[in-house]
């Protein structure tokens, strides 16, 4: 019931439009549920109605709670599909999740740039466009490496980035060194959201999550709702299912702004990697 909790203790106060959204997820958590649990979601549901002012807002979630107790969908997407519909037109069976991704699937979007700073244990990148790094070494495009830790010497402003494969080490006082670390585009490191990569994502976020106070994060009870339902499905190696739908990815740029390299600023990478990774799995 946690993660249900998580949702309904703040349906009184979400943003007019995503309230429907909310809903889809929590009906989607109780169908992951790995035990019976419809009477006390209910429950929830109906102590969140009466914590709303609104009486619109009170009938809406009092009418979710009695569809949770029947049995039948509390919501619908903006495409008129119940969680499970949504869930299942997401499929992806094992054994495609395990293939690299092509450089258009890369789970990726055009807006999710990946800065040096935003690389993390576990993640897998290919090497998109041919360089040469600080020591002169080639790196050809179509590599896939896998990150390990980053060091940054300010005094020198030197980056080693240790991959599982080599080092590359660049030089932000080398102009030639300027477009691989500025990465725009993902043109020289692009990520990859291989389920190795997701899983280790997850982890990361998780480390992060635990390292800023999340009362003043905006909306982190519906983004940590489905972090949860993320994390649940990576963690099943024997009957994943259908992939789970994230419908909280535009509230992420206002909880996490993406500024510098902050814990913030990097959960707002994580969080939307993660999401766009688990959208791309159909």
């Amino acid at each position: 019931l946690y993660p249900l909790n998580l949702i309904a203790n703040h349906l009184h106060e979400v943003p007019d439009e995503v309230l429907e959204s909310q809903l889809v997820t929590y009906d989607m958590l109780i169908g992951l549920s790995a035990v019976p649990c419809r009477p006390p979601a209910a429950q929830l549901l109906r102590s969140a109605a009466a914590r709303c002012s609104e009486a619109g807002r009170r009938d809406r979630i009092l009418r979710a709670a009695e569809d949770v107790e029947k049995g039948v969908p509390c919501a619908f997407t903006e495409q008129g599909l119940t969680a499970k519909q949504a869930a299942e037109a997401s499929t992806v069976t094992e054994a495609e999740a395990q293939q690299p991704a092509a450089p258009e699937q890369s789970g990726t979007t055009p807006a999710l740039h990946l800065s040096l700073w935003d690389m993390f244990p576990g993640l897998t990148v290919r090497i998109g466009t041919t360089f040469r790094d600080y020591d002169g070494t080639e790196h050809k495009t179509g590599e896939i490496l896998h990150f390990r830790k980053r060091d940054y010497f300010a005094k020198e402003g030197g980056f080693t980035l240790t991959f599982a494969e080599k080092d590359i080490r660049l030089s932000d006082l080398v102009p030639q060194n300027g477009p691989m670390i500025e990465n725009q585009n993902n043109a020289y490191f692009e990520p990859l959201a291989g389920l190795e990569s997701l899983q280790a994502c997850w982890q990361r976020i998780h480390e992060q999550w635990n390292w800023i106070d999340i009362s003043k994060v905006p909306h982190s009870a519906e983004i940590g709702a489905e972090l949860e339902t993320c994390r649940r499905w990576l963690k099943n190696k024997k009957e994943r299912g259908p992939a789970p739908v994230c419908v909280t990815p535009p509230l992420t740029p206002k909880a996490f702004p993406a500024a510098g390299p902050t814990t913030a600023a990097s959960l707002a990478f994580t969080i939307n990697f993660l999401f766009a990774g688990i959208r791309a799995m159909r």
